[in-house]
């Protein structure tokens, strides 16, 4: 038997959708407004970060200069720890901003979505009593499917590893000295020699002429 869960699909649809876009239109300015005090302050810190970069690049020697890295690290050590000192506040009160903007954003949106978690809560637990016997009907009438199905291909399994059990035996070991000659022939030879090349193609010629024959059973669907 089907059982259709679409029409309480759609009613959950149509209960989300308004409180959805109302959280959506409620976060929109709040976003907005975070993002329009958060512009300024990394604009200004990336003008001021960029600036003493350029600065410290016009400071920075010349690596080649040097012949021992030692003393092209003991030559760029003082400018880097003025360029960190001088980022340093920087830095701060950059971080010290987001935070202010951070808390005020999660701040106003915890009453939203509050009100979304309490205005969905029912709708949700309406939902999952609705489609539990669904399931519960469907675990049911599925159940002797499997049964029938796990049965009727058992033996038809069984049959088909005892068919191919000897073919895999007679493939390994008429495989096993070409793979022998194989191994013996690429450890004392450069693969770039003849020897190696004929005796790969031996090899793949053993494997093609083998063809490896695997019986196809459409009851099991290879």
């Amino acid at each position: 038997m089907r059982v259709s869960t679409l029409p309480n699909t759609r009613r959950v649809s149509n209960q989300l959708e308004p409180n959805t876009r109302r959280v959506s239109n409620q976060l929109e300015p709040n976003s907005r407004r975070g993002s329009n005090q958060l512009e300024p302050n990394t604009r200004r810190a990336s003008n001021q970060l960029e600036l003493n970069t350029r600065r410290v690049s016009r400071l920075c020697p010349i690596r080649g200069e040097y012949q021992d890295s030692d003393e092209y690290e003991a030559s760029i050590k003082p400018v880097r720890a003025e360029f960190e000192a001088r980022i340093k506040p920087v830095r701060a009160e950059y971080e010290a901003g987001i935070k202010l903007v951070r808390a005020e954003y999660e701040a106003s949106i915890k009453p939203v979505r509050a009100e979304y978690e309490a205005s969905i809560k029912p709708v949700r637990a309406e939902y999952e009593a609705s489609i539990k016997p669904v399931r519960a009907e469907y675990e049911a009438s599925i159940k002797p499917v499997r049964a029938e199905y796990e049965a009727s291909i058992k033996p038809v399994r069984a049959e088909y590893e005892a068919s191919i059990k000897p073919v895999r035996v007679e493939y390994e070991a008429s495989i096993k000295p070409v793979s022998a000659e194989y191994e013996a022939s690429i450890k004392t030879v450069p693969n770039t020699s003849e020897t190696t090349t004929a005796a790969r193609q031996r090899y793949r010629g053993a494997i093609l002429a083998s063809n490896f024959p695997v019986a196809k059973d459409d009851r099991l669907g290879w």
